[in-house]
């Protein structure tokens, strides 16, 4: 089991110990993930989120906190298109 000493504010130090997990690959380019997309399930899956592995670059960003992968991102804005705009 593989230990880490990490160097607290203060000037003291914390071991910490344990297995490391490998972050998943983005669904896109295959670099190190660092968001999942947020993008509402429905049907039987109603109440969870897509949850594709994304990272930064490859994120479509829409609100603060809220990331899409590409292909929910594009339905985001084409729904966001068809609305007609309120006055």
């Amino acid at each position: 089991m593989p230990c880490d000493t990490t160097r607290l504010p203060g000037g003291g130090y914390a071991i910490i110990c344990g297995r490391r997990s490998k972050p998943k690959a983005c669904v896109c380019c295959g670099r190190p993930s660092s968001k999942l997309c947020d993008f509402p399930l429905t049907g039987a899956k109603e109440g969870s989120t897509c949850d594709r592995a994304l990272c930064a670059n490859c994120a479509v960003h829409r609100a603060p906190d809220t990331d899409y992968c590409p292909t929910h991102g594009r339905m985001i804005d084409s729904s966001a298109a068809s609305k007609p705009e309120v006055r």
